[in-house]
């Protein structure tokens, strides 16, 4: 969502719409967590990840607010599954990863959060 100009971040034009919709999704998010009294460790499924904005936003957010996030996210395609986990072990963060799969193969599990923001097709609607 961003590049560098003169050596600082700077979003990059045509994602400008992708960014506010995170920006307003982590809002929301916020607000539900206060009004559900979550303190933490906070168990997120993001179903229909994609590249992972969404899904790196929300553990972000959780980790700045000292929630100690266990967030996953879940994609059918192995390549942004593979590209989303090189970005977690590259920046050495902990309490995320992605897993390949869709919410009718994903073994139950606990979870505070199921988040699918807009996946293609029919697994939104799955999920």
């Amino acid at each position: 969502l961003t590049h560098l100009v003169k050596g600082e971040p700077a979003l990059v034009p045509a994602m400008a719409r992708k960014w506010k919709q995170i920006n307003r999704f982590v809002e929301i998010l916020s607000a539900a967590v206060d009004e559900a009294g979550l303190t933490g460790p906070v168990r997120v499924a993001d179903f229909g990840s994609g590249k992972g904005y969404l899904t790196f936003a929300v553990h972000d957010w959780l980790q700045a607010q000292g929630l100690a996030p266990r967030v996953t996210g879940i994609e059918l395609r192995d390549d942004m599954v593979r590209l989303c986990n090189a970005v977690i072990e590259g920046e050495h963060l902990s309490g995320i990863r992605f897993d390949q799969g869709d919410v009718r193969t994903q073994a139950v599990q606990p979870l505070d959060v199921m988040i699918a923001l807009h996946a293609c097709d029919i697994a939104t609607d799955h999920a």
